[in-house]
C-alpha cells in the first residue's frame, strides 16, 4: 500500500498549507521517548556524549518507566503555537 497520509501531508507542507515545523511538533508528541532516541540517534542528531549525565542514557527511570510524557493540555498547547509557525525545511 502507498503512503498516501505520508505523501498528501508532504504536498501540503510543499504547497504552504502547513508547516514542516507542525508536522515535526505533532510527530514528536505522537512518538513514544524511545522512538525519538532512535530517531536521534540513527540519524546522528543527538548521542549520549551530548548529555551530561551518560549513566541515564537510554535507561528507564527509578520507576521503571521511561522519561515524563507530555501532559495532553501541554501537548495541545505547543500544538496550537505550532499551527502559526513559519515553514522550516527539515529534509524529509
Amino acid at each position: 500500500m502507498a503512503r498516501e497520509y505520508t505523501t498528501k501531508i508532504q504536498e501540503m507542507a510543499e504547497e504552504g498549507v502547513i508547516s514542516w515545523e507542525t508536522i515535526a511538533k505533532e510527530a514528536l508528541c505522537r512518538m513514544s521517548e524511545d522512538e525519538v532516541e532512535d530517531m536521534c540517534v540513527e540519524c546522528d542528531w543527538i548521542t549520549p556524549e551530548d548529555f551530561d549525565d551518560e549513566d541515564d542514557w537510554g535507561e528507564d527511570d527509578e520507576d521503571g518507566e521511561d522519561d515524563e510524557e507530555i501532559p495532553d493540555d501541554e501537548a495541545a498547547a505547543y500544538a496550537a503555537t505550532a499551527a502559526t509557525a513559519a515553514p522550516a525545511e527539515i529534509g524529509w
